[in-house]
């Protein structure tokens, strides 16, 4: 199987308190991999690696088999952070403009959008359920609408690999169950690969087929299976987990900006 993302031997620090030490692990094309663990475990580090943000003490990052110094093709990879931090909802810009906005750098800065760019930004919003409110002002929008307008912005470059952090922070329990539902249907019609931090850990047991388990200065990560879940969420954080989740993904939950 493919490997998206392949990390060799990563360490880092702040001065001299290591935050992630000796790390390995790898991607396949296609998986939906789950990043959990307690505060300070290094999740947030973890992307930011990802996304290049940082730079690591020591080890390798590969993306889609590059090496992240050389890597050059940013716009098959998305991100979507948490929604109190994507995005400054008091702009008065249009769901449209906020989607269109990542497209700048094929279209360039200034210039006018084309047909064929706007039929992209037509054909994210229609994924998430949003193409009804593409005149509306992101900031008149609830929470779980906001993150779906975010999510149609990465969608609209048409990403292999897409990263989230914390994306259902913010946003009711019904939203909430409907966006992961949404992104494990990303996941299995269009084959996008999804890595996705986060709290909670029964929605992750439920939608992802891996877990990463992150804690000691490492990752644990493995199939989903309950075994794995339970002794893996024992050993990390020192007890026993209980695990309450349900899969219910209704078929209007992605259609007309339902949550």
């Amino acid at each position: 199987m493919e490997k998206v993302i392949e990390i060799s031997n990563l360490s880092f620090g702040y001065g001299e308190r290591l935050i992630l030490e000796d790390m390995s692990f790898s991607v396949e094309k296609g998986d939906f991999v789950g990043v959990i663990g307690p505060n300070g475990s290094g999740k947030s580090t973890l992307l930011k690696l990802l996304l290049r943000q940082i730079k690591p003490i020591k080890g390798e990052i590969k993306l889609l088999g590059q090496n992240i110094e050389k890597f050059n093709q940013w716009n098959k990879i998305g991100y979507v952070a948490q929604k109190a931090s994507s995005f400054n909802t008091s702009f008065p810009a249009t769901v449209e403009e906020v989607v269109s906005a990542n497209l700048f750098p094929q279209i360039g800065l200034f210039k006018r959008i084309k047909s064929k760019h706007r039929e992209l930004v037509y054909k994210a919003l229609e994924t998430v359920g949003m193409e009804d409110y593409k005149d509306r002002l992101i900031g008149n929008l609830s929470g779980g609408q906001q993150q779906r307008v975010f999510i149609a912005r990465v969608l609209v470059s048409e990403p292999e690999l897409i990263f989230l952090d914390e994306p259902t922070v913010g946003i009711d329990s019904e939203s909430e169950g409907a966006l992961y539902c949404l992104l494990g249907r990303l996941n299995q019609e269009r084959g996008i690969t999804i890595v996705m931090v986060s709290h909670d850990i029964g929605a992750v047991t439920v939608h992802a087929n891996k877990i990463a388990c992150m804690g000691n200065k490492g990752l644990v990560m493995n199939e989903n299976t309950e075994e794995f879940a339970k002794n893996s969420l024992r050993e990390i954080y020192g007890h026993d987990v209980n695990l309450h989740a349900h899969k219910h993904c209704c078929t209007n939950c992605w259609k007309k900006g339902a949550i």
